[in-house]
């Protein structure tokens, strides 16, 4: 209409077409830029949504630990913050691509169509073949696009491991191996970053050479109808600019094959992150828990279990009762290969008792303390244990949270908890880090309010464990399994932590070979052999001293 009017010299149309032009010049930057601000809110909202929801799931009851465990998905870190965000960006931005258009091909397919039907009909022909060719080589770019997120994803924990363990590192002089490791890890990043590259070119080729070739088109069909003066020229631009906007309408695959196979892959790992963690929540609602009274009391006193034989169950039955007891408890690990650890073991660990696992390395005393507590549930037989929230894991090496001292110290009770004025004081925070031997913790920190992202490495490990006993008291938890949680103390300060249990009438549950913790317990569990070897139960008798 526009070049009608200026090859007519028709001056009123001109003028009343300049003002339209005028008017969406004017109109169409606030549309844009409110279209491409609705775009990102809605990815925004989509995105705090998903994370949300993953990371309800992924910290619900144990799911984190028996992902990690199991190790069916790995760098759960980057699929929650960053996959999600890049899931959420293309797929909105996909999302309005098809409406617009959809919208688009409607209005210009109308025009193309009453212009020149076979025009039309050839460049949908055109633009089918076109998709095809594309979405078969389409198909190994969404393999490569996850190689190379999993690959940096992996370069990058082998980063932040170093970073967590510079010390470790430094005492071992281990330079030359790590950095060997790190150029391993990150030449897989680049030798699947070359493939993607030259596929990437491939496919260009064949994107780019789809979207040139085919502007001969129009010229090649509409041209002989102008020469024989059948179309105005004001026409043939309508051609032009409705065969162009129909071919990038009816082309989206082919012009958007990065995005979607970066989409693709990103919704791949969501996929395989989602589909382990309602596995996680179908397994919990799977679990037998039996009542208090349905279950018969099998605890044997000094008796020596017979191995009960190949292990098949995958999960325990559990029952909350006040009293610990197992009735012939067998364990394997956790995963799809499951190896036997324990079998056969039947104890009752009365309230306020002290019982004391020890075997040589391997036989499954930290095995045995996580079923007790919860935290496993591979195998068969029966647990009898206190509510998950009265019972305490303190594994050797404390951890240490990113919040400040007052909240490392009241941890596992949230912040929130801890700010509430009936949560933990801080006078009784400071009286506890008095009781065990860290009075002057919160003067070396700068108060109890000091952040505490670098409390792990200030102090030193017997501070951590003793760090980890004042949680303890502060919790009030009634029963508390210890593994090796004293390892890095010396003899008095352990007779200090385990005084202060003793007369919390705390329920202990400890793993270990020293020597010295046998004066603190009032019943030892021995395991011996491996693979689920035989087990012997006694009472310490009063001034025993430790044989080995």
């Amino acid at each position: 209409m526009f070049w009608n009017a200026l090859s007519s010299r028709d001056a009123a149309k001109f003028g009343r077409l300049l003002k339209f032009y005028a008017a969406a010049v004017i109109i169409g930057p606030i549309v844009i830029v409110t279209y491409e601000w609705a775009k990102a809110r809605m990815s925004l909202l989509w995105r705090r949504f998903l994370t949300k929801r993953a990371l309800n799931a992924y910290t619900r009851k144990l799911a984190y630990y028996n992902l990690e465990n199991e190790g069916a998905v790995t760098n759960v870190d980057q699929r929650i913050a960053e996959d999600i965000r890049t899931f959420t960006d293309r797929a909105v931005n996909l999302m309005c691509i098809v409406v617009v258009s959809a919208i688009d091909l409607v209005t210009f397919s109308v025009i193309l169509f009453r212009i020149y039907p076979p025009l039309y009909v050839a460049l949908l022909a055109y633009a089918a073949v076109g998709t095809g060719v594309t979405l078969v080589l389409g198909s190994r770019l969404v393999s490569l696009r996850e190689g190379q997120l999993t690959a940096e994803a992996d370069a990058r924990f082998s980063l932040l491991r170093l970073k967590d363990n510079v010390e470790s590192v430094a005492f071992y002089g281990g330079e030359a191996t790590e950095r060997q490791e790190l150029f391993r890890r990150f030449a897989s990043v680049f030798a699947n970053a070359s493939r993607l590259v030259s596929w990437e070119r491939n496919v260009a080729y064949v994107t780019r050479g789809y979207k040139y070739v085919v502007q001969i088109l129009p010229s090649m069909v509409v041209a002989p109808v102008f020469f024989k003066g059948k179309m105005e020229l004001g026409a043939i631009s309508q051609t032009y600019f409705s065969f162009n906007h129909v071919l990038a309408d009816v082309s989206l695959i082919v012009s958007e094959l990065s995005s979607l196979a970066e989409f693709a892959a990103g919704a791949r790992r969501l996929g395989t992150l989602t589909d382990a963690l309602d596995q996680e929540g179908r397994s919990e609602s799977a679990v037998p828990v039996l009542e208090p009274a349905a279950i018969k009391a099998a605890a044997v006193d000094g008796a020596a279990a017979t191995p009960a034989g190949a292990v098949t169950q995958r999960v325990l039955a559990t029952s909350v009762d006040p009293v610990i007891r197992l009735t012939d408890v067998s364990i394997t690990t956790p995963g799809v290969r499951p190896r036997s650890l324990v079998q056969g073991v039947s104890l009752a660990v009365p309230t306020g008792s002290r019982l004391l696992i020890m075997g040589d390395s391997g036989v499954g005393k930290s095995s045995l303390l996580r079923t007790i507590a919860g935290l496993w549930t591979a195998g068969s037989g029966t647990v009898d244990r206190p509510a998950v929230s009265d019972v305490l894991f303190l594994p050797q090496r404390p951890y240490m949270t990113l919040g400040s001292l007052r909240e490392n110290a009241a941890y596992p009770a949230t912040p929130a908890s801890v700010a509430n004025p009936g949560g933990v004081t801080d006078e009784a925070i400071l009286r506890v880090l008095q009781a065990v031997n860290l009075g002057s913790l919160a003067e070396r920190a700068g108060g109890l309010g000091a952040r505490g992202e670098r409390l792990a490495g200030v102090l030193s490990l017997g501070e951590q464990q003793r760090l980890a006993f004042a949680r303890v008291v502060l919790s009030g938890r009634r029963v508390v399994c210890l593994d090796e949680s004293t390892s890095a103390l010396d003899v008095e300060n352990e007779a200090r932590m385990y005084g202060l249990l003793a007369d919390a009438g705390v329920t202990v549950v400890s793993v270990g070979n020293r020597p010295t913790l046998f004066r603190h317990h009032d019943t030892v569990l021995r395991l011996e052999g491996g693979g689920g070897g035989p087990w012997r139960r006694r009472r310490r008798r009063r001034g025993e001293r430790w044989r080995p």
